[in-house]
């Protein structure tokens, strides 16, 4: 991190921008945040619509998901 203050700056996250989250269909409907995020990271609850695209990022913390069959 190059911010004295360990926070994550905006060219970091363009020039590394972080690994998707990888889910089967057996993880459907895909809400966020999931149960395995701790909860002080927490955000309202939503469901998101990726059976579509197979692909869809959470407009409130930005995690990127993708579909097993999208990833091959």
């Amino acid at each position: 991190m190059n911010s004295p203050y360990g926070i994550t700056t905006p060219d970091e996250v363009i020039n590394h921008p972080p690994t998707p989250t990888t889910l089967s269909s057996q993880g459907l409907p895909l809400y966020c945040p999931t149960s395995s995020n701790e909860l002080w990271s927490s955000h309202p609850r939503v469901y998101l619509a990726i059976e579509k695209r197979g692909e869809i990022t959470c407009p409130y913390c930005g995690t990127h998901y993708i579909t097993e069959e999208e990833n091959h």
